[in-house]
């Protein structure tokens, strides 16, 4: 539908009981009654589309209290994301963040001979940031989807006697933007693993963080060109 919409016609849902040329005769009928819906779900006859409607939340319910004992990881830690996650994050409360990603920041004591308006220049601005709000910053380098390198950055961190991690923020994620028909196995892997494998070893190797929050995007649910892989992994 995304990719494709010359080649598009529909997606019928159709009823799980009876027989199937039933089904897809009720389904026929069904949808004949409703028009040109690209989407339908057919159950008990009736047919049912997707629509937007406003939803009442409930007022929101008193804020997460963050532990000061600990120290909280978050994964993709130096990207966008994960950035403006470790800012809201300290701004309601928490005083340590572990900031994990696959490529190094230089040397600190070589941070003032960075360019500003280079990528380094601009994730060395934010980490200073965080730390004017008054929190520690501790920077890991390790790939998730390979669990030795994540239990190696971990080993580190623990043998440095640094507060030990009370929460697990996995928001690194790969985009790697193909249509579908240029999707291999291996761009799909390349894509995926940083989502789920980082989830896996995450899980394995801190078994005791009471908080797991894993980052998924709404390109799970909404898709968009180019981004089969992408959408699938965070789905």
């Amino acid at each position: 539908a995304e990719e494709s919409p010359d080649a598009w016609g529909g997606l019928i849902d159709l009823d799980a009981d009876g027989e199937p040329v039933d089904r897809v005769d009720a389904a026929i009928a069904a949808s004949d009654r409703v028009g040109r819906e690209l989407e339908q779900a057919v159950r008990g006859g009736r047919v049912h589309v997707p629509r937007l409607a406003s939803l009442d939340v409930p007022a929101r319910g008193p804020s997460y209290a963050w532990r000061h004992d600990g120290a909280y990881l978050i994964t993709g830690g130096l990207g966008a994301i994960g950035l403006r996650l470790a800012a809201r994050m300290i701004a309601s409360g928490v005083r340590r963040v572990v900031l994990m990603g696959r490529s190094p920041l230089p040397p600190r004591d070589r941070w003032g001979e960075v360019e500003p308006g280079s990528a380094d220049g601009i994730r060395i601005g934010a980490v200073r940031g965080l730390e004017a709000q008054g929190a520690a910053v501790h920077l890991l380098t390790a790939d998730v989807a390979d669990r030795a390198s994540l239990e190696a950055a971990l080993a580190a961190y623990r043998r440095e006697a640094w507060p030990p991690i009370v929460g697990v923020i996995h928001a690194a994620g790969d985009i790697d933007a193909r249509l579908g028909e240029h999707v291999d196995a291996a761009l799909f892997d390349r894509v995926a693993r940083g989502k789920l494998l980082g989830a896996v070893h995450l899980d394995a190797l801190l078994p005791d963080a009471p908080v797991f929050v894993a980052c998924s995007s709404l390109m799970a649910v909404l898709g968009m060109p180019g981004l089969s892989a992408y959408a699938a992994a965070n789905t």
